[in-house]
């Protein structure tokens, strides 16, 4: 344990905690975030950008653009390597139905598999977030009277954007790339995973062409999650 960590990461033994940022986060919205914490331990920018940051006497593992299935697995490996235990990932994600609104927030509780890596090769049709985590993550929004839509999503292949809907569940409420992965592997390995989702647009809408608002509501997102979850969970 520890050899692949310390070579991506500087270290053997990685922070408890790890928020994944999934996919192209502006710049200005990644200082802001840096900004919540006291001090920059590590940093690195290769296929995805990760940081090793402190506030007060906590440290935090924090990985930015991040795309697609097969990144996502080989980063959560490097997680457990480096002894992670707990991961809360952050995206965006286009809308399916009608009634979920742009700039809506998703707690997925379940994701069907439809990227390559999870449905042909391990041949699952679904993953599961952690229960524990969804929990935290519930009652952190609920403190923050942060309104919320939690179902089941639907994870596609990153060379996709808006693959035939003849595949989906009925229930799908989101359509991400990376989440289905991340949620395997990470119970596989013994490892904790939960997700908030901000829905970016739909078949009406989008808030792609506006970043500013965007990633202003991702970041309350992440603001209010990292003061609420404040210990492993």
């Amino acid at each position: 344990m520890g050899s692949w960590t310390k070579y991506e990461f500087g270290r053997e033994s990685l922070p408890k905690r790890c928020f994944i940022f999934a996919g192209d986060i502006p710049e200005d919205i990644k200082h802001e975030v840096l900004s919540c914490y006291d001090e920059v331990l590590f940093h690195k920018h290769t296929v995805y950008e990760r940081y090793i940051v402190r506030s007060q006497d906590q440290e935090h593992l924090l990985l930015f653009q991040v795309y697609g299935a097969p990144v996502i697995s080989d980063v959560t490996y490097l997680l457990h390597d480096g002894g992670v235990e707990e991961i809360i990932f952050i995206g965006t994600a286009f809308g399916i139905p009608k009634g979920v609104a742009i700039g809506s927030i998703v707690v997925p509780s379940l994701v069907q598999c439809l990227e390559g890596l999870i449905s042909i090769v391990f041949e699952e049709h679904y993953s599961k977030p952690n229960d524990t985590m969804i929990q935290a993550i519930k009652t952190a929004l609920h403190l923050n009277k942060e309104a919320y839509v939690e179902g089941k999503t639907v994870s596609v292949p990153c060379t996709f954007f808006h693959p035939s809907s003849e595949k989906f569940d009925h229930d799908v409420v989101a359509l991400e790339m990376e989440l289905s992965t991340v949620c395997y592997v990470a119970h596989k390995l013994g490892m904790k995973c939960g997700a908030v989702l901000i829905i970016s647009d739909n078949e009406e809408h989008t808030l792609l062409d506006d970043r500013t608002i965007l990633y202003r509501r991702w970041m309350q997102v992440f603001k209010c999650l990292k003061k609420e979850i404040k210990q492993v969970v």
